[in-house]
């Protein structure tokens, strides 16, 4: 899965979680409807102990840094970067580095220039922490002299890159590594094994070493955001397509399969926009964002909000409620949801006041059991250095136990962070 973080730097306080059911009568169980779950004053309650750790800080004067992937075990965060903080990067192009935490330094990925990178959705790792995949259009091994997009396998620990597709032309997105690191699914419009004569953006699968490609998706199928649940049996992603005559409108909604081709599911259907899914460990939980309506008058405003949904297609929970976005990064390149392996807890980015801490609509970060009962601000008065007012925090990524959660800031919220540039910090949830 995506985007996890450890159970490193224990600092927190365990407290007592207080359930509640809060059915909002509109059809979904979570949340009251100001959008609070339980309700914690200002400056104390459930969620409010506990302090930064500084994982990654740029160096003083580099700029760049964007959206951290870490292994399920929290032992290494994978980033993007444009700077050079080991100067193997002179041109400052889009590279891959990753950060073995406690380390002094990132390992440089890749180099060269050209490269696919667009987002966090062109790169992932695997849960045991060893293998980047990402897409590339470089020549990195000598069997791409075609220059075009195909997926690649890198070791964490910068000692080998390995070219897995074979592509000579055409698009190949969003590629995702299951826990173990023996699969491999991506999006492609190309007809890779004779079943895409209509070059719709399908949803391939292959081996960690190249073999048994296969395409999982047919029919017209526009797949995006895909996701691979750890274990490697379920899909889940945004298409725009209408396979069951339940999206005529050909709004972007959640769907899921398996990964072996059966088990097509419509997870959302408004007529609203629902995108960004996260998955959970074993595939049975999904995380999502929409702009939609699921029951009559229940998001009149159109704000995006969170969403968990099982992939059968029961337990849609709506998680927030309010009149600012949540879950969507301000510039819309990398999903500000997640859910925790064991699919219990979630976390997310939003400018709403959820707590009445948030009241300058700072987009910050959040943290939610996945029935929506309880919904905590992270950042708080009681988690900063003294001197730091802000509460801003984006991209949350987290642990496969949801013990922990890692983000991106650009405020000192250690005080052995620098002041200035981007930097990577962990936070318990408690």
């Amino acid at each position: 899965m995506k985007a996890r973080v450890c159970a490193l730097l224990a600092v927190a306080i365990a407290t007592l979680l207080t359930a509640c059911d809060n059915d909002t009568g509109d059809g979904f169980v979570g949340p009251n409807n100001n959008g609070g779950g339980v309700i914690v004053p200002p400056g104390g309650g459930a969620g409010s102990l506990g302090v930064a750790a500084l994982v990654y800080a740029e160096a003083p004067g580099n700029t760049g840094f964007d959206d951290a992937l870490v292994n399920g075990d929290g032992t290494i965060a994978v980033f993007m970067q444009s700077s050079d903080p080991l100067g193997t990067n002179p041109g400052g192009e889009e590279q891959l580095f990753s950060m073995v935490f406690g380390d002094p330094a990132p390992i440089q990925l890749t180099s060269g220039t050209g490269g696919g990178f667009r987002s966090t959705d062109d790169f992932d790792i695997n849960s045991g922490g060893t293998t980047v995949v990402f897409v590339s259009d470089q020549d990195i091994t000598g069997d791409n002299a075609a220059n075009a997009l195909n997926v690649f396998a890198a070791a964490t620990d910068g000692s080998s890159v390995t070219q897995v597709t074979s592509s000579t032309a055409g698009d190949i997105a969003e590629p995702g590594i299951s826990g173990d690191g023996s699969l491999i699914v991506f999006t492609s419009s190309e007809d890779l094994t004779g079943g895409n004569p209509m070059n719709d953006t399908q949803i391939f699968s292959i081996a960690a070493d190249g073999s048994n490609l296969t395409q999982v998706t047919t029919g017209a199928t526009a797949a995006e955001s895909v996701v691979l649940s750890d274990d490697g049996t379920k899909l889940a992603w945004v298409d725009t397509s209408d396979p069951f005559g339940t999206n005529a409108d050909g709004s972007r909604e959640i769907f899921a399969m398996n990964v072996d081709g059966t088990n097509h599911m419509q997870l959302s259907d408004s007529a609203g926009d629902s995108i960004t899914p996260r998955i959970s460990d074993d595939g049975a939980y999904v995380i999502f964002v929409s702009a939609g309506e699921f029951t009559a008058g229940s998001n009149a405003d159109g704000m995006l909000e969170v969403y968990t949904v099982n992939t059968d297609g029961t337990g849609m929970t709506r998680i927030t409620n309010s009149g600012q976005d949540s879950g969507l990064r301000f510039n819309g390149s990398a999903p500000a949801v997640d859910i925790s392996g064991d699919g219990n807890y979630i976390t997310f980015m939003s400018y709403g006041d959820f707590n009445g801490i948030n009241t300058g609509g700072t987009y910050t970060v959040y943290w939610a059991t996945r029935d929506g009962t309880t919904l905590q601000q992270l950042l708080r008065l009681e988690t900063k250095p003294d001197g730091v007012s802000s509460l801003a925090a984006e991209v949350p990524r987290m642990s496969d136990d949801g013990s922990r959660i890692m983000f991106n800031a650009l405020a000192p919220y250690s005080a052995d962070a620098p002041d200035s540039g981007w930097k990577i910090f962990v936070h318990s949830r408690l």
